[in-house]
């Protein structure tokens, strides 16, 4: 039973789509929550700049590459898990928007040059989503991205991993916070604590001498 109100109450859709995503991703991320951050996250980007932000994802379906300038949304994590009725906390809401980062669903980048606010930007990357839904055998939903049916991928549309927009950036894959030094032409994600140390001092020798940082020591690979 719902409240008396005058506006209706809130919805949040746990789709079988992204459910059947979450299953095959979603790592150390709890299936539901993961299905929930990026219902959320989706229902947000068809609400800012959609015709341009549609435009630009079916150039780069067709073409392999093209701009990704329209579209990004400035979501904190406390803010998107309160949006989902508290269903996961700051933490596990952080850890999902990561793993959707990784597996390239979200692109991410930082909000400015502000050094006060450190909440990020997300894009959904409908090219890569569409991708993976297909491949649990889902496409994506027609009725909210009917532009995008039936469009033929060119090759190497919607591979890799996430993109990271700026640098330095964070991912969960490690478990805590790691650096990201991110050029036009690649993104580095290290898969041990020695060979994250070892891209940093390589990249930054001066301001990442090899002798560890504090939060790094005492950690195995």
């Amino acid at each position: 039973m719902s409240r008396k109100q005058e506006t209706p109450c809130k919805v949040v859709p746990l789709r079988e789509e992204f459910m059947a995503l979450a299953n095959r991703h979603r790592e150390k991320v709890g299936a539901a929550l993961f299905a929930l951050v990026l219902a959320q996250m989706e229902y947000w980007q068809g609400r800012k700049e959609r015709d341009e932000y549609v435009a630009e994802e079916l150039e780069r379906a067709r073409n392999g590459r093209g701009p990704t300038e329209k579209g990004w949304v400035k979501k904190a994590a406390d803010q998107l898990s309160g949006e989902i009725f508290g269903a996961g906390s700051k933490e596990s809401v952080t850890r999902a928007l990561g793993r959707l980062v990784q597996i390239g669903v979200l692109r991410r980048r930082k909000s400015g040059r502000s050094r006060v606010d450190h909440t990020y930007q997300y894009r959904v990357d409908l090219v890569v989503l569409g991708r993976l839904l297909g491949e649990v055998g889902y496409t994506l939903d027609s009725g909210r991205w009917k532009e995008m049916e039936g469009i033929e991928l060119a090759p190497g549309s919607g591979e890799g991993n996430g993109k990271c927009e700026s640098s330095p950036c964070n991912t969960e894959r490690h478990g805590d916070e790691s650096e990201c030094h991110h050029d036009e032409s690649k993104c580095h994600h290290a898969t041990t604590i020695t060979e994250r140390r070892e891209y940093v001092h390589r990249t930054h020798p001066k301001k990442y001498p090899l002798n560890l940082p504090r939060r790094w020591r005492g950690q195995g690979d």
